[in-house]
């Protein structure tokens, strides 16, 4: 009976896990995501919702008096955003949000053309380049 016992503590637990797995999300991109992000060298993100998704629409560099548009790709999987973009005279750049509790900070994982790799935060601006 003992063995019984544990056999159903067993499959109730794995059901649980499961069903707790499903039903949380995945990523980390709530509908106020959307909105102008600045990086730490002033290159602006364009976030905008997308129905259920998310897509970055426009990197500028804003350091840059006759800006162009930077962002080379935009993802979005799983509820996560990624997004490519490629600075005048620097390594193209990926970055990945990694956390968004709501409110004006966004984390970001990133990576670059050179191998390197780090984390940013993300700062909510007023205004972008659209």
């Amino acid at each position: 009976m003992e063995n019984r016992r544990m056999f159903s503590f067993f499959c109730i637990s794995a059901l649980m896990a499961l069903l707790a797995a499903g039903c949380l999300p995945f990523g980390v991109a709530p509908a106020s995501m959307a909105g102008f992000w600045a990086d730490p060298d002033n290159n602006v993100t364009t976030i905008k919702a997308d129905g259920n998704d998310f897509v970055a629409v426009t990197v500028f560099d804003l350091n840059q008096a006759q800006g162009q548009n930077l962002l080379v790709t935009s993802a979005y999987w799983n509820r996560m955003l990624t997004w490519r973009y490629c600075p005048a005279g620097k390594p193209c750049m990926t970055l990945q949000a990694t956390s968004y509790r709501g409110g004006d900070t966004m984390d970001a994982t990133w990576t670059n053309d050179k191998g390197e790799t780090g984390q940013m935060t993300l700062k909510r601006v007023e205004k972008g380049t659209n």
